[in-house]
């Protein structure tokens, strides 16, 4: 993927499970928009060895966290004028053939539904192997949260800097 890796230049020190590149346990995906469709985003996952489920084949929790992850991105880079905190609320995962631990899984992601500002949204992503076959597909339905909110059902546990920065980049365009 040649265009921008979203994941990695925007949110740098990124520790996530799924789209991180600080989390060394982690799968890595990288995202870039769509450069035929600009309500779509793009991403890339290679599953590694450690991610097997049965013998040669990705663990289907692997897949469901790349195309989660996949989804949170496709919500913050399409609807921008949230600058929320995406948080899965449900997802409907349809699994529909086997994804081979030895080839890239290519996914793509679009908003289906987005209702009124600060409402829940529903995402679709879909994977498909190296040679354009379906693994899978989901709708996933995010929650945005505010960072205030997001500080109140965590307890006070904080946001990384980047999240931080990323929530306040709005709340100064809400004021202006």
């Amino acid at each position: 993927m040649a265009n921008e890796i979203l994941n990695k230049s925007l949110f740098p020190h990124n520790t996530c499970y799924g789209c991180g590149h600080d989390n060394i346990n982690g799968l890595k995906i990288e995202i870039i928009k769509d450069p035929a469709n600009p309500k779509s985003l793009l991403a890339e996952f290679n599953a590694r060895e450690y991610m097997e489920g049965l013998p040669g084949l990705t663990h289907s929790g692997a897949i469901f966290t790349a195309m989660d992850c996949l989804a949170t991105w496709t919500a913050k880079t399409l609807l921008p004028h949230y600058r929320a905190i995406w948080m899965t609320q449900s997802c409907n995962v349809s699994y529909l053939s086997p994804a081979f631990i030895d080839q890239p899984l290519l996914m793509s992601g679009r908003v289906l539904e987005a209702g009124k500002d600060w409402e829940t949204v529903i995402i679709y992503t879909e994977a498909k192997d190296s040679s354009g076959k379906p693994v899978s597909t989901a709708e996933t339905s995010l929650l945005p949260l505010t960072a205030e909110k997001y500080l109140e059902i965590t307890d006070g546990n904080p946001l990384p800097e980047y999240w931080d920065a990323y929530t306040k980049t709005q709340a100064q365009t809400d004021i202006a």
